[in-house]
């Protein structure tokens, strides 16, 4: 490939490396751009394909590839000197989730169907660009896009889901969009596996580790890997782990695995978890 295009929430970009940095540790693009983000939702996915193809103008030599995210999550461009905030995109994760964006909009927003219809329409005219551009992409999912609450929970009835709005759109999607990792990952084994101790614990980061990464590339995209990314994808989550085991604060995460959440807002130590971050700084 001649450039690799990345895009995603937290699964895509985190505080450790993910399956783009697997990608391209192994296929060494000329360029690499990864335009994950956390707490991202679809729409700025979307926007962020777009912006891309438009700056930097993708070609049938370039490889993208998107890993879309569940369809309750709400993101909004905002102007410089508004609100809070320091302008531009903000991405605030599930509005379900307890203190999130719920507890600032009026509930008549929370029409189900509403964020269905907005998400087929926001990757459909994504995957339809890449499509007819001929551009060589992959499509991926980190739990069932269209079916869920990005808590495992269904939601929608047949009815919906057959609906003459909605059902055509799916019928175009879901076919192009790999399988989700929840169908075959559990991202937690790794954590007890390192953490034996832990185990009656409630609940690990959910966010995949290097090797579940590599499983799912293998099995949603066909990708193989050699000797060289599989042993720098190893050292890297040894690493990752040995660092978390060292700055966790117990105190605080009694019942949790949890050492930190988004890196964008995290104050962490730059250099030492920085290098969790490329699987170059673990290469032979």
């Amino acid at each position: 490939m001649n450039r690799l295009f990345t895009f995603g929430c937290s699964f895509t970009k985190y505080n450790w490396a993910m399956w783009p940095e697997l990608v391209n540790f192994e296929y060494k693009p000329s360029e690499y751009y990864n335009f994950g983000r956390c707490a991202a939702g679809n729409q700025y996915i979307a926007h962020q394909v777009a912006l891309a193809n438009q700056i930097h103008k993708f070609t049938t030599d370039d490889m993208v590839m998107i890993c879309w995210t569940h369809m309750f999550r709400k993101d909004w461009f905002e102007p410089y000197g508004v609100g809070e905030t320091d302008g531009g995109w903000q991405c605030n994760g599930n509005v379900f989730n307890p203190g999130g964006l719920n507890f600032y909009i009026d509930k008549r927003l929370y029409i189900l169907e509403d964020f269905l219809a907005k998400d087929l329409l926001t990757i459909s005219n994504t995957i339809k660009l890449l499509e007819t551009t001929k551009i060589p992409n992959h499509q991926m999912q980190i739990t069932s896009v269209f079916e869920t609450t990005g808590d495992g929970h269904g939601i929608f009835d047949n009815d919906v889901l057959s609906h003459p709005e909605t059902k055509p759109l799916l019928e175009y999607c879901q076919p192009k969009i790999g399988l989700p990792y929840d169908n075959f990952i559990d991202t937690h084994d790794v954590w007890f596996r390192y953490f034996p101790e832990d185990a009656k614990k409630h609940v690990a980061d959910y966010h995949p580790m290097p090797e579940h990464h590599m499983e799912y590339l293998s099995k949603v995209c066909g990708m193989s890997f050699s000797d060289a990314t599989v042993t720098a994808a190893k050292k890297c989550q040894d690493y990752t782990f040995e660092y978390i085991r060292k700055h966790r604060d117990e105190e605080s995460y009694k019942d949790f695995n949890l050492v930190f959440q988004d890196y964008d807002d995290q104050d962490m130590p730059s250099y030492e978890m920085g290098l969790c971050l490329s699987l170059e700084n673990f290469r032979d």
